[in-house]
């Protein structure tokens, strides 16, 4: 029985679990038995939602069973981000590149995450709003008006291609001045 006790204390729940009947050790042997169905039902859940499965149910055996309950929480904690980041990626896609959500419930790298996807929309945010007020500039002939922001990437070949662009108009606009 030590044995048997001693590997699944390890993880092996691989174990033949040989009953004697009418025995204090056979009772010990279906309470080993049941332990290893349940820690099994944990593992193949804590499997399919690994894999991205949150449907899956989990059931606690009693009001003292910590670990079914804390797998309950963890599988509703990352509904609640899955449903939360979603809500923020609609909302940009949309075009509302002001949504933003805030931690709240969430903590460590859950709120990590949702701060990640805050700082995402905001770089996006940012350049997008910098060439909105340029463009409105120009749009009132404020031939001068250029992008300053400080971007890399794409944002920085967008920003030189727009300010090139501004260049070429205010360029152009001179010269039929002058002519």
């Amino acid at each position: 029985i030590g044995e048997i006790a001693a590997k699944i204390a390890q993880g092996d729940l691989e174990q033949e679990i040989s009953q004697l009947a009418g025995t204090e050790t056979d009772s010990l042997m279906q309470s080993f038995s049941s332990m290893i169905v349940y820690i099994k039902e944990i593992a193949l859940a804590a499997d399919a939602i690994n894999k991205g499965d949150l449907t899956v149910k989990i059931t606690p055996r009693s009001d003292k069973d910590i670990l079914s309950r804390n797998f309950i929480e963890v599988t509703n904690t990352l509904k609640g981000l899955v449903r939360e980041i979603n809500e923020l990626g609609i909302r940009a896609q949309a075009g509302d590149l002001k949504a933003n959500r805030m931690c709240g419930e969430y903590r460590g790298a859950y709120c990590d995450l949702i701060n990640g996807f805050n700082a995402t929309i905001e770089a996006i945010a940012s350049p997008f709003e910098e060439t909105t007020t340029m463009l409105q500039k120009i749009a009132k002939r404020d031939l001068t008006a250029r992008l300053t922001g400080g971007y890399q990437g794409d944002f920085l070949t967008m920003k030189e291609a727009i300010n090139t662009a501004a260049d070429s108009l205010a360029d152009a606009l001179a010269q039929v001045a002058s002519t």
